[in-house]
This record gives structure tokens, C-alpha cells and sequence, in this order.
């Protein structure tokens, strides 16, 4: 929106930070149930606390904040529960049913000019994010009052993208469990999942972030990180306040184009072309006198000519008939899985 000023919020169980203009601006939340799984979801989940909520956010840009709400285009940083993975792609979380009415409360109750719903640890990784930074895989927690978040987001440049996630509650069977475990019962879930080097340190906000459940996580990693370190407590509003503004763009989508250099007999003729790899697997045969890696190519954010894929350490594919197929969310540009006709031969090679 023409004129409006970019604003991020953080709404913590405990505390309540905005980042707008320069500076951040930090009160006390509006209470929660005691022990509250839902976390702000509660907030929407019924018409009073709807209200509440309403009436909290419009004194805070009356009183606190030097915003007008008509004025403001925000960033709301939500838990990344919300966010779901599609088949292809992340589910926005505004397209849930709590989703959409937590955005409908933002807009037509409260006012703001616009919002979006940001998953909170998506705002922490671009607070990361540098201009000209290599891609790489960043580990984040948020290690709450209720719940925890793990998850791995490819930071690249002044880009941030959700690649996998774990999440657990603290509690089970009317038990409180220790923050501590929980969240390394998550990394270790997550990072089963996650092939690939990490960036060396990893990053842990929330009020449970303590120094024992920094040592269980860096102890759950077995060695792929060299650190973990606490988020600084304004980090997820500054990150939402970067989205806001454009200057660091939550990806909810893998942004490349893959493709296989390969020849075609089209009508009797013989043409070289580079094949689109997708989710869905493509037919390549590899012949007898093929002796080099495969040739795989990449369109970095879609645009500007194939490059050359950078296969460290990957040798020639053995000749064959192969089914191959991208894999967006592994490694920080994709990979490229390759199954044999014969069903035993099997390859998978991180981009």
C-alpha cells in the first residue's frame, strides 16, 4: 500500500514487541489461560477474547506505538504450527481457519492497512539474513510457555525459506515435561529428517530458552552446529518488521528451476535440451558411453541462464533407465533423487 509504514509484531505469551520505524516498542501481553496450548490462537477463539485483543493492539498504536493503525502495513509473527507444508510448497498460515479469522480481526477490527501472518521463527531467520549471504540451513527453536517450535529455514541472502519443522507441547497426560527435553526431543526429530550440513550456529528464542535447554539442543544436534546461542527477545519483531518493509522476503515456495541437460529424438531428429525437473519423476535413460556426473543445471530464482549445479564428490551414474525427480526441501538448494527401473539402484544428490 502506497504510503503505509511497515510495522512487525511479536505477541509473546508474556510480553508484546513492535518494531516499527527504527525503534521497538515492548509492553505486557494480554493474559492467556494458564497453560495454554493454543498460545494466541486463544485470542480468536471467541468473541470476547476477540474483543480483547481488538481493544489491546488499538491502545497500543494509540498510546505506545507512533502508528496510525489505517497507516500501518504489519507483519504479525505467528507460531509455525500455523504454517503447514503442501505438496509443493508451505501453506500460508492465513489460509487456515484460525488464520484467516486472526487476519480479519487485524484488518477489519483493529484497522491496520493490511497484515500478514508470518511463521515467528521465519521472522527470526531474517533477522539473520545479510545481503550477498551463501544459502545455507539455519536451526531455530522457540522454546515457549506451552509449546516448542524446531525448524530448519534456508537463509539465502535477503531471502528465508521453511524447508522442515517438528513441534511438541509441554505437557502430556496432565504432566508438565522439561523444556529442556522436549526441545531436544524435537531437534533430534527434525535433524532425523534434515540431510545436509547446518550453519554452524543455531538459534533459540523463547521464554523457556534457558541455559539448560541450550546445552540439550546443542547436545541433540550430535555435532552438526558448533553453537547455539539465545535470540535477542526483539529479534522475531525486528525479523517480522524486515518482511514488512520488503527487504527480506519469507519464501513460502522453493524459488529455483532444476533441470537435466539430456538429448531428445523429436520427429526423427536428435535435439539437446534441458529438461525441467519437478516433483513428479521423469523418465531419463542414461546410455553406455555417458562417463560423466549427470549434468544437472540450475536457474537460480528462476531467472537468468542454466548454470552448471555444483556435484562435489558426485562420480558418473551407472548406465541405465532412471525415474528422476527434484527434492525442494533438502539441502540448501534442493536435491535430485534418482531411482533405477531395477528398483535397487537409488541416488540422491544435493544440489
Amino acid at each position: 500500500m502506497s504510503g503505509a509504514q511497515a510495522v512487525g509484531i511479536d505477541l509473546g505469551t508474556a510480553r508484546t514487541k513492535i518494531a516499527a520505524a527504527g525503534s521497538v516498542h515492548e509492553c505486557a501481553s494480554p493474559p492467556l489461560s494458564s497453560g495454554s496450548a493454543t498460545g494466541i490462537a486463544e485470542h480468536v477463539s471467541s468473541r470476547s477474547a476477540a474483543r480483547r485483543l481488538t481493544r489491546f493492539l488499538g491502545d497500543l498504536f494509540t498510546g505506545l506505538v507512533p502508528v496510525r493503525p489505517d497507516r500501518a502495513s504489519v507483519v504479525f509473527a505467528v507460531p509455525d504450527r500455523w504454517a503447514v507444508f503442501g505438496e509443493d510448497a508451505v501453506i500460508a498460515p492465513e489460509e487456515s481457519q484460525t488464520g484467516r479469522e486472526f487476519t480479519r480481526l487485524l484488518t477489519a477490527e483493529v484497522g491496520f492497512a493490511d497484515a500478514r501472518l508470518v511463521p515467528g521463527l521465519q521472522c527470526v531467520a531474517a533477522a539473520q539474513c545479510r545481503p550477498g549471504r551463501p544459502a545455507g540451513a539455519l536451526l531455530a527453536l522457540d522454546v515457549g510457555a506451552s509449546a516448542v517450535d524446531a525448524a530448519v529455514y534456508i537463509v539465502d541472502g535477503m531471502t528465508a525459506r521453511l524447508v522442515d519443522a517438528a513441534h511438541s507441547d509441554l505437557t502430556s497426560a496432565g504432566w508438565r515435561d522439561s523444556p529442556s527435553e522436549v526441545a531436544a526431543a524435537a531437534v533430534r526429530r527434525l535433524l532425523e529428517r534434515v540431510a545436509g550440513p547446518l550453519l554452524p550456529h543455531a538459534v533459540v528464542t523463547g521464554g523457556n530458552a534457558t541455559a539448560a535447554t541450550l546445552a540439550a539442543v546443542d547436545a541433540a544436534t550430535t555435532g552438526r552446529i558448533a553453537s547455539v546461542r539465545w535470540a535477542d527477545p526483539t529479534e522475531t519483531a525486528r525479523g517480522a518488521l524486515l518482511i514488512a518493509q520488503g527487504a527480506v522476503v519469507a519464501l513460502s515456495e522453493y524459488p529455483h528451476t532444476v533441470g537435466v541437460l539430456a538429448h531428445q529424438i523429436t520427429g526423427g531428429e536428435l535435439a539437446s535440451l534441458a529438461i525441467t525437473l519437478t516433483t513428479e519423476p521423469t523418465r531419463l535413460t542414461i546410455i553406455d558411453d555417458h562417463n560423466d556426473a549427470l549434468p544437472i543445471v540450475i536457474r537460480l530464482n528462476g531467472a537468468g541462464p542454466w548454470l552448471p549445479a555444483q556435484l562435489d564428490g558426485v562420480g558418473p551414474i551407472e548406465p541405465g533407465v532412471y525415474e528422476i525427480s527434484l527434492l525442494p526441501r533438502q539441502g540448501a538448494y534442493g536435491a535430485v533423487h534418482l531411482s533405477g527401473e531395477d528398483g535397487e539402484s537409488r541416488h540422491r544428490i544435493e544440489l
